[in-house]
C-alpha cells in the first residue's frame, strides 16, 4: 500500500573536507546539511576526518585522489543499514554498490569538472608558471581524463545525480547520464542569513573612496590571472577605489603574496581579509560599493549569492554557477575583463544606477532562500522509497 505522506528521512552526508564552516570547501553540505533539518529530517553530516578516522593527516588533493575513495566506501558499507540516503562526492565513491546498500545513494559535486574540457583557465603571467603549466600539460590532460572516467562511472552507479546550477545538469546528459536520475537542486542560504547579510547597506557617502568586494578563495579558477588588469582598468577611471578581497588564502599563502602579486602600483589599492568569521560578513560588506565576481566555472557561487544579499549589485562572468544568479545585464562573457570593467565603472559612476541594481540584486537573492525554495532532491528520494517498499 502507498504512503500519502511522506516521512522524516535518516541521511548521510560525506564530505570530502573536515566540516568547519571557515573553509569554502564544505560550505554547500553544510548548507544543504542545514535545509534538510529544517524540513524534520535526521542529517549526519561527516568530514574526510571522520571518515578516514585520523585529524593529524593533512588531506590535500593529491591525497584525496589516491586514497579517500577506499576509506569512503569503507565507511559507506559499515554504516549503510543506518540510513535512508546517503550523500558523497562523485568523484570518490566509482564503484557499483547497489547490491550491498540499500540506501538511496546520491551523487554530488563541489565542481563539475566535465567543464574543464570546454572551459579553459588562463595561466599566470609569470615565467615559472607558464613553464610548468607547457611541461605538464600532457600529464594534466591525462590526470583530468581519468577523474572524469571515475566521475561518470559513479554517477552511472548512483541513484540520484544532485547537481546546483543547470549547466552542469546539460553537460551530464551531453556525456551520457540518465536525465530522469539528475535533480537540478540550487544551494541557498537561509531567511536568518538573508537578514544578517542584507544589514550591508549600499555605500552612498560620496566623500568615501568607492570601494570593490570580492569573496571567495583568489585563484586562476576564480579569475586571479586577470584581476590586476581588470583592477588597473578601474584604478585608471578611479584613481582612489579598493578592491576588498575576502576569505581569499589558497594558491597565495598570505597577504604578502596577494600584495606582491598585485604589484606596486595597485598595492595602495587593495585591502586583503585572509580568513573571516561568516557572522562577520555583513558588517564587512558594509563600507563596500559594488561586488565583484571574475570566476570561470562554479558549482554554485556562494560569494555571489552573500554579496547580493548584502546589498550589492555583482558584476560577474557568465559561468557555470553564476550566471543562474546574476540578472543579464551584470553578466559579462568568460574571461572578458575590459568589459567588466567598464560595467563596473559605469556603476561606480552611477549612484541611481547603483541603487537600482542593488535592489535587483537583494530581490534575486530572495528566490534562493531555503524556506522560500521547493526541494526537489527530498521529493526524488521520498518518491524513490516509496516505489522500493
Amino acid at each position: 500500500m502507498q504512503r500519502t505522506e511522506f516521512r522524516p528521512l535518516k541521511i548521510l552526508m560525506c564530505c570530502q573536507f573536515p566540516v568547519l564552516a571557515e573553509l569554502g570547501g564544505p560550505k554547500g553540505y553544510i548548507e544543504v546539511a542545514e535545509t534538510y533539518r529544517q524540513r524534520g529530517h535526521h542529517v549526519d553530516l561527516v568530514g574526510i576526518n571522520q571518515i578516514v578516522g585520523s585529524d593529524s593527516i593533512e588531506y590535500h588533493e593529491a591525497w584525496r585522489l589516491e586514497h579517500f575513495s577506499s576509506y569512503l566506501k569503507a565507511y559507506i558499507l559499515k554504516h549503510a543499514h543506518q540510513y535512508d540516503v546517503i550523500e558523497y562526492e562523485a568523484i570518490y565513491l566509482p564503484y557499483n554498490l547497489k547490491e550491498q546498500v540499500k540506501s538511496i545513494l546520491v551523487a554530488r559535486s563541489v565542481l563539475l569538472e566535465l567543464h574543464f574540457l570546454k572551459i579553459k583557465l588562463p595561466v599566470l603571467k609569470t615565467f615559472k608558471a607558464q613553464l610548468s603549466h607547457f611541461l605538464k600539460a600532457s600529464k594534466r590532460e591525462s590526470e583530468l581524463k581519468k577523474r572524469i572516467e571515475g566521475f561518470l562511472t559513479a554517477m552511472k552507479y548512483a541513484d540520484v545525480v544532485n547537481v546546483s546550477n543547470p549547466d552542469d545538469k546539460n553537460i551530464l546528459i551531453e556525456y551520457g547520464i540518465d536525465k530522469e536520475k539528475i535533480v537540478m537542486q540550487p544551494y541557498g542560504i537561509s531567511q536568518k542569513r538573508y537578514d544578517q547579510l542584507n544589514k550591508a547597506h549600499l555605500n552612498t557617502d560620496e566623500k568615501r573612496p568607492p570601494k570593490i568586494a570580492f569573496v571567495g578563495s583568489f585563484d586562476r579558477r576564480k579569475g586571479a590571472v586577470e584581476f590586476p588588469s581588470l583592477a588597473f582598468e578601474i584604478k585608471t577611471a578611479f584613481p582612489s577605489v579598493v578592491f576588498k578581497l575576502m576569505g581569499v588564502l589558497g594558491l597565495f599563502r598570505s597577504s604578502q603574496d596577494i600584495f606582491k602579486y598585485f604589484g606596486p602600483e595597485l598595492k595602495d589599492n587593495v585591502e586583503v581579509i585572509e580568513k573571516y568569521n561568516p557572522d562577520a560578513l555583513p558588517d564587512l560588506l558594509k563600507d563596500c560599493s559594488i561586488g565583484i565576481f571574475p570566476s570561470h566555472l562554479e558549482s554554485f557561487g556562494f560569494g555571489v549569492l552573500e554579496m547580493m544579499s548584502g546589498g550589492l549589485p555583482v558584476v560577474g562572468y557568465r559561468a557555470p554557477g553564476t550566471s543562474m544568479l546574476l540578472p543579464d545585464e551584470l553578466l559579462v562573457p568568460i574571461g572578458d575583463h575590459s568589459l567588466m570593467a567598464k560595467k563596473i565603472i559605469r556603476l561606480l559612476n552611477s549612484e541611481e544606477e547603483r541603487k537600482r541594481y542593488s535592489e535587483i540584486c537583494s530581490n534575486r537573492a530572495k528566490e534562493f532562500i531555503y524556506e522560500n525554495q521547493k526541494n526537489l532532491s527530498l521529493e526524488k528520494y521520498q518518491g524513490l522509497i516509496i516505489a522500493r517498499e
